[in-house]
Parts: C-alpha cells; sequence; structure tokens
C-alpha cells in the first residue's frame, strides 16, 4: 500500500471495521457460552441412550428388568447410585414411557441434575 494512503486506511479501518469485527467477537463469545458443557453433552448422550433403551422395553415390560440389565446398569453409572435405586428409577417411569423418549430423557435429566 502506497505510504500516502497508509493514514486513511488506518482510520477507516479503526471506524467501520474494527466496530464490526468487535461486534462478532462479542456475538461469537455469547453463542460459545450459551452452549452446553461438554459434561452435559456427554450426560445427555448417555440419558437419550438409556432413555431409548427404557422406551424400546415398553411400559410393561418395566417389570422385568432386573439390575444387571443393561439400562438400569448404564444409569446407575451415570448416576453414581447403586443399581437397585436406578432400577426403582426406571420402574417408576411407566407414565413417561408411552409419551416417548423425550419425555424419558428429560424425566432422566430432571432425576439426575447434572445439566
Amino acid at each position: 500500500m502506497p505510504e500516502e494512503f497508509e493514514s486513511e486506511f488506518n482510520d477507516m479501518f479503526a471506524v467501520t471495521i474494527m466496530p464490526d469485527l468487535a461486534m462478532a467477537k462479542s456475538s461469537l463469545e455469547q453463542e460459545l457460552l450459551s452452549w452446553p458443557s461438554a459434561k452435559c453433552s456427554a450426560c445427555t448422550i448417555v440419558v437419550w441412550a438409556v432413555a431409548g433403551a427404557i422406551v424400546v422395553v415398553g411400559g410393561v415390560a418395566l417389570a422385568s428388568l432386573t439390575t444387571t440389565s443393561g439400562c438400569v446398569v448404564a444409569l446407575a453409572q451415570l448416576v453414581g447410585c447403586t443399581a437397585k435405586v436406578a432400577l426403582l428409577f426406571i420402574q417408576g417411569l411407566g407414565a413417561y414411557v408411552a409419551k416417548g423418549v423425550s419425555e424419558v430423557a428429560g424425566a432422566i435429566c430432571t432425576w439426575t441434575g447434572a445439566c
């Protein structure tokens, strides 16, 4: 760039481009802050998998689950409780199962309080 235009360019950059960059940076920061944490994301993935398994089993078959069933063990490990406590919670989900995976996942997330 020719030296005679350098000052004019710097003035234009400071007045027009810098505020736009600052606004874009602020907007990006706000967007990133609104994303769920990595812990919440990992929890959500596990919760939806467990909720899916529970819905597949179905409300009637919840009584046939045991403390060694896969979804029971997975939920117990996620929450950090015993398999018996997780089983009792899952068996109490009968009303949610008919409404689908999102309802079961929501009930699990509320119960765990992880996110």
